[in-house]
């Protein structure tokens, strides 16, 4: 299993979704998404419900893009089934991996892009600044990068300026990488946020089409990895 395979990324802090799961000949039924990665996918359900739901049936799930007014249809097959208490879990398989990265790893999180490599701290205080991506020219929001890779940034901030962003999920980013390789604009999405110890972090994700910026950070990074080896 490679290592994209591995990762598994929550998908409950981002746009309203809403999930259904149907069977060939049964009505389809809510369900709630608790974690995903590039080959697959994890939705409880109600322990009650007579949907056949045995290893190797296949299924289709419906993902509603409340915010956007989207509805993505996802093809897969249950891999495992367990009870845990009054909900059921099932693990699914995506038959159609390649289709699910296209259509839903922008807006979900779901899929890790690729091109993932492991994170690397950077220079200490590297500024960031965020505006919400369906108003970048409002106010602006500077965190402090914690750690970068190929995929996405951490940063932290004020518990205030988390309150400025007002629940956005997507951003335009400036991340000051450092004297060599300078600023860098791209567009992010959130993929988690947490509180702790008086600040928030965001976990972002860059676009996965934005070549010209991955180029940038992948030099980035690659220079890190060099000081880091020093």
């Amino acid at each position: 299993m490679g290592r994209r395979s591995r990762y598994r990324v929550s998908v409950d802090t981002v746009d309203p979704v809403k999930v259904t799961l149907a069977v060939r000949g049964w009505p389809p039924i809510g369900v709630q998404i608790r974690n995903a990665n590039a080959r697959g996918i994890a939705v409880d359900m109600g322990a009650d419900s007579h949907i056949p739901t045995s290893p190797g049936n296949l299924v289709e799930l419906t993902v509603w893009l409340v915010m956007r007014h989207r509805a993505v249809v996802v093809p897969a097959e249950i891999v495992s089934a367990t009870e845990q208490g009054d909900r059921r879990r099932l693990g699914l398989r995506f038959t159609e991996p390649d289709a699910v990265d296209r259509e839903l790893a922008h807006d979900l999180g779901v899929v890790f892009n690729r091109r993932e490599t492991p994170r690397h701290p950077v220079r200490s205080f590297t500024p960031v600044t965020l505006c919400p991506a369906d108003d970048p020219h409002g106010p602006a929001v500077y965190a402090t990068a914690f750690d970068l890779s190929l995929g996405g940034v951490g940063v932290s901030m004020a518990p205030m300026d988390d309150g400025r962003l007002a629940g956005a999920v997507r951003f335009q980013a400036e991340i000051e990488l450092d004297e060599t390789h300078g600023k860098l604009t791209t567009q992010v999405a959130l993929r988690h946020r947490r509180l702790s110890g008086g600040r928030v972090s965001y976990g972002l994700r860059f676009a996965p089409d934005d070549d010209q910026a991955l180029a940038a950070i992948q030099s980035a990074v690659g220079a890190f990895i060099a000081h880091d080896a020093a």
